[in-house]
């Protein structure tokens, strides 16, 4: 038969229950700001009851008793079904937004824009043969020309040497990243285990489980890493279809020089095979701007220096000098890198501008020289003039420019989208959070009071019966 005493503890667990839900509301709300939380709930459930006792075991009431509440669980908000695809937009827009500031400083670095951009020292290089057709024998346009060939050719052999020093500079940053790969790989392994072993003792692992999502962002942010939940709990985490984290177990990477790509760094796993990203983490945008557009930047730099040392040389070459002299080689050099005004042509008269010995006023080699601004030439890019071979190199960047911008902001919308539903199941809500601890708050003062009143029951019981009088 109940006694008293059933009441007493009923009013404790009470007590005890919703002082436990007032801790996780505590939680959530010290964890309001915290980037990854999910926020946690009590999952508050009745005892068991059990039937009033009676002659022969059968009760003369009909019902059975209740004895109490406790919290069943401190449940963790989640929503698997938001989790694939926002780390699969996370992961595509940083693959394009992790492209804009190093494209931007390539913009910078061929400065087309600008006054001393190459066409417009290609524009004073033309200009100025041009007009030493027009006045061989002036001393003058001559040192103005060479003065122009150097600006020139050291603006193909600067805008070489830059963007072939911001290929190698990806390289530090490089490193760094997979080091964060490998730091996060080895503590979701960690996690693994933990989550395992608490989840075998039968408790939540709610806190472990918002660590280990927050590093699988970091692993998709950075390479695009997908994760897949088994069954015992574990999470497999895969870069490139190649497995990093398998349970309790993971894979390394490393960085290493490719001398099959100027021995520049590239990421190998542990057994030696070369890590394969698709377009999507910061690790794959920032690769695709080092190895295929700074590659064809280069590329570019380097054609229209090639046309322009060989076909200014094979006329310069075919004419004679003021000293009568067969005219030398005017540029030197291959590509945009090494091209370089020849050394002689300190002395403007070794310029070659006519054809005829004896002959001060001939500026046909000049004009030749000249006309190869309008002249064109076959390129892997398609046909093009010096000159137009410089705006396409610009306007080829800036297109990547804008496509990257408009791409990382339609991923970025998709992205704001799937954050605000995600937010709204898992993230906190203060207002919420207040209004439950307003209501747990009162259970526990009713229970308070309750265990006050049977205090007092009890007390009337044990000190006051049998005396009558007093």
């Amino acid at each position: 038969m109940p006694t008293i005493f059933n009441g007493i503890s009923i009013a404790l667990q009470t007590l005890l229950a919703n002082q436990r839900a007032i801790q996780v509301v505590e939680h959530n709300v010290a964890n309001a700001n915290t980037p990854g939380y999910h926020r946690q709930e009590a999952v508050m459930s009745s005892n068991r009851a059990y039937p009033m006792p009676g002659l022969y075991g059968r009760s003369p009431v009909g019902g059975q008793i209740g004895s109490g509440v406790h919290v069943q669980l401190v449940r963790r908000y989640e929503l698997t079904l938001y989790e694939t695809p926002y780390r699969k937009e996370l992961a595509a827009n940083r693959y394009w937004a992790s492209q804009q500031e190093p494209l931007l400083q390539a913009e910078g670095i061929l400065s087309e824009t600008s006054e001393a951009g190459l066409g417009a020292y290609l524009d004073q290089f033309w200009a100025h043969w041009t007009a030493l057709s027009n006045d061989p024998s002036n001393r003058s346009i001559r040192m103005e020309l060479v003065a122009n060939a150097k600006a020139l050719a050291m603006g193909f052999s600067h805008r070489a040497s830059q963007l072939t020093a911001m290929r190698h500079s990806f390289d530090t940053a490089l490193s760094g990243q997979v080091e964060q790969i490998n730091q996060a790989a080895q503590q979701i392994a960690t996690l693994n285990r933990q989550i395992a072993h608490v989840r075998a003792s039968g408790d939540q692992p709610n806190d472990l489980l918002d660590e280990r999502d927050r590093l699988i962002e970091t692993l998709a942010r950075l390479a695009g890493a997908s994760a897949v939940e088994q069954e015992t709990g574990d999470v497999m985490v895969s870069i490139g279809n190649h497995v990093l984290v398998f349970g309790t177990k993971y894979n390394q990477l490393e960085v290493r020089a490719d001398p099959a790509n100027d021995n520049l760094a590239s990421i190998y796993w542990d057994d030696g095979s070369k890590l394969q990203l698709s377009q999507a983490g910061e690790i794959a945008g920032q690769l695709y701007v080092r190895d295929t557009i700074l590659v064809d930047q280069l590329q570019r730099l380097n054609e229209a220096a090639s046309y322009l040392i060989t076909s200014v040389n094979a006329l310069h070459t075919s004419g004679v000098d003021s000293y009568n002299n067969p005219g030398e080689l005017f540029f030197l050099g291959t590509d945009a890198l090494s091209i370089r005004v020849n050394s002689v042509m300190d002395d403007p008269d070794r310029i070659a501008a006519g054809s005829e010995v004896d002959s001060p006023g001939d500026g046909s080699i000049a004009l030749k020289i000249a006309q190869l601004k309008d002249s064109t030439y076959a390129t892997a890019h398609g046909t093009y003039s010096v000159n137009g071979m410089i705006t396409a190199q610009a306007l080829a960047l800036a297109m990547h420019i804008e496509a990257s911008k408009a791409s990382a902001k339609d991923h970025q919308l998709v992205l704001d989208s799937l954050s605000l539903q995600r937010e709204s199941i898992v993230g906190v809500n203060l207002d919420e959070e207040a209004a439950n601890l307003v209501k747990y708050q009162r259970t526990y003062q009713a229970a308070a009071r309750l265990l006050t009143a049977l205090d007092e029951m009890a007390d009337q019981i044990i000190n006051r019966m049998g005396r009558v009088g007093l």
